[in-house]
């Protein structure tokens, strides 16, 4: 890390600024979290339509009620 000087003007930028931040292993590893927690919620949300099941704000916290 440190700092380095970049383009015409020579404007001094933190070197992470430059390239990527973290390793592209660990980018892959976020994606695959980020994609798996996403099928994650759908299932979830997939579940509480087939059950019939909405979701309702009630004084300021959710509550899940059954649709007739």
């Amino acid at each position: 890390m440190g700092w380095e000087k970049t383009g015409e003007e020579e404007v001094l930028e933190p070197v992470w600024a430059i390239g990527p931040i973290l390793p592209p292993s660990l980018v892959e590893v976020l994606a695959q979290r980020a994609e798996s927690e996403e099928h994650a919620a759908l299932d979830k949300v997939t579940d509480y339509a087939n059950n019939n099941l909405s979701v309702g704000e009630v004084d300021g916290e959710l509550r899940w009620n059954k649709l007739n």
